[in-house]
């Protein structure tokens, strides 16, 4: 008699909900769990290693579709920091003084200005924002600062750089 089958009849191995039932396909048995896990019932380091893999656009959308994974999908936005206008530099930095607990997150942080454009003094502010960014920035492994050195007297002067 083929599995799955008693008296003529196809055997339904689905039982009620939250029960465990017997699953064969080709031969081979498992157990199934009758209801699906849902999201927001698997374990955090399971999820925190979903979320590495996903791109920052991903991320932000899990952030703002789920409040319970909110700080888990922010911490893998502000892992790696690229910017490359004063423009981003002035929004970015902004943002992790206004969140300091995200500054904590940033492993690798890139400021790359084009060095064909001159920075004016209107992205003085640079200095302050950078500066407490980086002091925040605990978890550093890498730092990447590429500037003209015109544009380095703007961003840099008045910064010890041993404070």
């Amino acid at each position: 008699m083929p599995p799955g089958k008693e008296n003529g009849r196809k055997r339904n191995s689905k039982r009620k909900a939250g029960r465990v039932y017997i699953k064969r396909e080709r031969g081979v048995q498992s157990l199934v769990p009758s209801q699906r896990m849902a999201p927001r019932d698997l374990p955090l380091d399971v999820l925190d290693a979903v979320c590495a893999f996903l791109a920052n656009v991903d991320l932000l959308a899990v952030a703002a579709a789920s409040s319970q994974l909110c700080p888990l999908a922010l911490r893998h936005v502000y892992r790696f920091i690229e910017l490359a206008t004063p423009e981003q530099a002035v929004h970015c930095l902004r943002s992790l003084d206004d969140h300091p607990h995200l500054a904590r997150c940033v492993r690798v942080f890139s400021l790359r200005l084009d060095t064909r454009k001159a920075v004016d003094e209107r992205y003085a502010s640079l200095r302050p924002l950078l500066k407490d960014a980086l002091g925040r920035m605990d978890g550093l492994v890498e730092l990447d600062l590429v500037v003209a050195p015109a544009d380095g007297t703007v961003i840099f002067k008045g910064l010890d750089p041993l404070e």
